[in-house]
């Protein structure tokens, strides 16, 4: 009988652990919030702004649930809007809190210092921002993009297997007339992610276009119309060098 029961417990423990992994879990525990309204919105392929829940902060605490269909980054908000509205408060009285997240089907806890904990994606974004935020104190001004690229290179290098160095590897990727090919050369040869397979196809295509856009890269050359309507070549028309 205690070896069965003992069965049965085991069987609960997988079943719970495959279940928090088909949906993510926000518990948030806050102070001198009451009655305010926790949201969660995320930044979808499809949407910059999509709605992932609500809820009414009670006794300090609330909780949010979802699923995605991989991680996103996006914003924890805190506001008060509908207790001004039910108690006829002043515009002034409006009261707004952001939190940047990285939300995958993990669990997650907000504590009342703003700190965040929880799985592997969101303890590396937790550590990507701390690392951002060092350099910019470090700089005493905020980053330019050129800064904040040598960052993100710096964080692929030492999590090269983190969903969040994928995502800010495709990030730098659109720009690539910014990076040197040393630059895309060390994106490429560190990054080594196999867990998010949309980025990860998202990534080579970039990858290779980043490739032939690099500084100094070749010009590549494509047909034209001139503003007379006849057809040349990108190469004939711009300037040497």
């Amino acid at each position: 009988m205690k070896i069965l029961s003992f069965v049965t417990f085991v069987i609960l423990c997988i079943s719970n652990t495959f279940a928090q992994k088909d949906e993510f879990v926000i518990r948030g525990y806050v102070n001198n919030l009451e009655g305010h309204v926790a949201s969660l919105s995320l930044q979808t392929d499809t949407s910059m702004f999509s709605r992932m829940g609500e809820a009414v902060i009670r006794n300090g605490k609330f909780t949010l649930k979802g699923k995605v269909d991989k991680p996103y980054p996006g914003t924890l908000m805190t506001n008060n809007l509908e207790l001004v509205r039910r108690n006829n408060w002043p515009n002034d009285s409006i009261h707004w809190n952001y939190i940047d997240v990285f939300v995958g089907n993990e669990e997650i806890t907000l504590y009342p210092d703003l700190t965040i904990t929880g799985g592997q994606v969101i303890t590396d974004f937790v550590a990507y921002k701390a690392m951002k935020a060092g350099c910019q104190q470090l700089a005493g001004i905020e980053t330019d993009d050129d800064e904040e690229t040598n960052i993100d290179i710096r964080f692929i290098k030492g999590h090269p297997n983190s969903i969040i160095s994928l995502w800010r590897a495709n990030e730098i990727l659109q720009r690539a007339y910014r990076l040197t090919d040393k630059q895309v050369g060390d994106i490429a040869n560190t990054l080594d992610v196999r867990t998010d397979t949309a980025r990860l196809n998202e990534f080579n295509r970039r990858l290779a276009s980043a490739l032939k856009t690099t500084k100094g890269s070749p010009l590549a050359d494509i047909d034209l119309l001139d503003v007379k309507g006849k057809r040349c070549q990108l190469k004939d028309v711009v300037p040497e060098g």
